[in-house]
């Protein structure tokens, strides 16, 4: 290995190494600017969800609950869209549609994520209002459990709203390149199981259909025995 090599592996490795060594001190910053909530308030602030300035009693129950729940929820809505995304792009797209797709997908990823919060906030917001949640109330409100989700009034401005941002954002900053990653012979593997098994739904769809008439035959048969051949 030569001198410029040698320079450039060193330089390299520390490159590397100043990455975890940065999140180290962003969470040492974060710790010792916190120090003085936790020990003034304690574990309760997370647990406490009263916000008086006045006062100075501070809790972070709701925001954390908040975050928590749309979070789910934009994980619940966009796993399988991102999942599908990556899987047609990467594997069904014909060759002259695969680029279109692919840079609108990027396209999404450079938007700022404060465009996405002022687009739900002043076009999604009225059109979920108006429209979607009066729809899952109704549809969903009557069942047992699940229909604890949907109560209460349309304000159009809430988690569901909130979910279904960050559920858009989700499949842009996707990666369809783990699925390019994958073994050929696994995605093949895949291919194969899903023709198996539509096959054999063929099959059996083709054996009820030749035993039909058969039946068919048995039960418009009058004469006695008919039906043991």
């Amino acid at each position: 290995m030569g001198r410029g090599d040698r320079v450039f592996a060193g330089v390299a490795t520390a490159l590397a190494a100043a990455v975890p060594l940065l999140l180290v001190a962003i969470v040492l910053l974060l710790m010792a600017d916190a120090l003085p909530a936790v020990q003034r308030y304690g574990l309760g602030f997370l647990t406490n969800s009263m916000w008086d300035p006045v006062a100075e009693k501070f809790g972070a129950a709701a925001y954390a609950y908040g975050t928590v729940v749309t979070s789910a929820l934009a994980l619940l809505i966009a796993g399988p869209i991102g999942v599908g995304c990556a899987l047609f792009i990467a594997e069904y797209a014909p060759a002259s549609v695969r680029g279109l797709v692919a840079f609108l997908v990027d396209l999404l990823a450079t938007i700022p994520s404060v465009i996405y919060g002022l687009w739900g906030f002043f076009i999604l917001a009225p059109v979920m209002r108006s429209g979607l949640e009066p729809f899952l109330k109704n549809t969903f409100g009557p069942l047992p459990v699940v229909g604890a989700l949907f109560t209460g009034p349309a304000v159009g401005r809430d988690m569901l709203v909130a979910g279904v941002i960050l559920a858009i954002m989700i499949p842009a900053h996707g990666d369809r390149g783990l699925t390019r990653g994958a073994a050929s012979g696994a995605r093949h593997a895949a291919r194969g199981h899903a023709c198996v098994g539509c096959d054999e739904m063929g099959d059996d769809q083709q054996g009820r259909a030749a035993l039909r008439p058969r039946r068919d035959r048995r039960r418009a048969d009058p004469r006695p025995g008919a039906s043991a051949g």
